[in-house]
């Protein structure tokens, strides 16, 4: 719930579409798509045996995110600032 009402997690509560989103060859370059949805969906399905699970998660949705959109785009930072809420 914290990361969900964040006003960090604005780009981050549903997967990715890149018409939508503006987000041309996301899929191309970003193999192992992350979002708050998902990890939201698989914590209530109690798909995650661990909070580790969920760092690793969470820790891929920030590195996506600054390899579509490099280390000084806005979604980036709101990404690091949401994992830093979550550590």
């Amino acid at each position: 719930t914290m990361l969900w009402t964040s006003k960090h997690a604005w780009c981050f509560k549903e997967p990715v579409d890149p018409v939508k989103h503006q987000a041309p060859g996301y899929y191309d370059k970003v193999k192992n798509p992350q979002d708050l949805q998902s990890i939201r969906n698989r914590v209530e399905a109690n798909e995650y045996n661990t909070p580790l699970e969920v760092d690793r998660d969470l820790d891929t949705m920030v590195q996506n995110a600054h390899e579509y959109n490099g280390p000084d785009h806005d979604v980036t930072k709101s990404a690091v600032a949401l994992q830093a809420l979550w550590k």
